[in-house]
């Protein structure tokens, strides 16, 4: 990050393609000082409706961070599906004349559309994959029920879901809400099917955590191939 980074600069962090921003809570204990805004998918609240476009998110949240700091400069993070939304933002930004001090993404594929296609995506289990960020359930669990669960779809994976963890109905996580909320996961990534970068941005600094699971592919091919490749 640039030496020009302060406390009082705005941190703004995107969601990934779950559309939650809960997977950013492990970091707040590192950043005392620092004000945060968080981006989560529209869709969640009651009345509210998924983004009909990729076009229509990305202004909803420029609108979002206007609103919370109406000038820069600013601080864009994003992981996953989040990276292609910094890197849309940061260009708004920039052509509006503002200052993005600092853009960075984790585990972002160059090309999105490109690995989509290449690798096949269970949408459904990105549910299980936040519940493992959030502790819920153990790395173990999450492995095994990604691969036992893989073949439901929409309807029957949020029960099977809420049948091994019935702990989520008792906090709120009602079979509707979980219904809904893999509504949302199927809304995002098809707004990004054939989504392919345009235009540049002064610098983007990419992150990786190593080869996510069911991506089919190496620590160093993710690295190489996706993370890296296109940039």
């Amino acid at each position: 990050p640039s030496s020009d980074l302060h406390a009082d600069h705005l941190a703004t962090s995107t969601h990934p393609g779950n559309g939650e921003v809960l997977l950013w809570l492990p970091l707040l204990p590192y950043l005392p000082d620092r004000r945060i805004l968080a981006l989560r998918a529209r869709g969640f609240e009651e009345g509210e409706t998924p983004f009909d476009s990729l076009d229509d998110m990305v202004t909803a949240y420029l609108a979002a961070i206007k609103k919370s700091e109406p000038q820069g400069p600013y601080c864009l993070f994003g992981r996953c599906f989040g990276g292609i939304l910094v890197f849309e933002l940061a260009k708004r930004l920039r052509a509006q004349g503002d200052e993005v001090l600092f853009l960075g993404s984790i585990d972002a594929p160059a090309q999105p559309s490109n690995f989509l296609k290449t690798y096949r995506q269970e949408k459904n289990t990105k549910i299980l994959d936040l519940l493992r960020y959030l502790k819920v359930i153990t790395l173990e669990q999450y492995q095994e029920w990604g691969i036992e669960l893989a073949h439901l779809g929409p309807e029957e994976f949020p029960e099977a879901v809420l049948q091994r963890v019935p702990s989520l109905g008792k906090s709120g996580l009602s079979l509707p809400k979980l219904r809904n909320w893999i509504a949302i996961v199927m809304s995002l990534y098809s707004l990004v099917q054939d989504y392919t970068p345009q235009g540049q941005v002064d610098a983007l600094d990419a992150f990786s955590r190593g080869a996510p699971s069911g991506s089919g592919c190496e620590d160093l091919e993710w690295h190489d191939k996706w993370i890296r490749g296109g940039r």
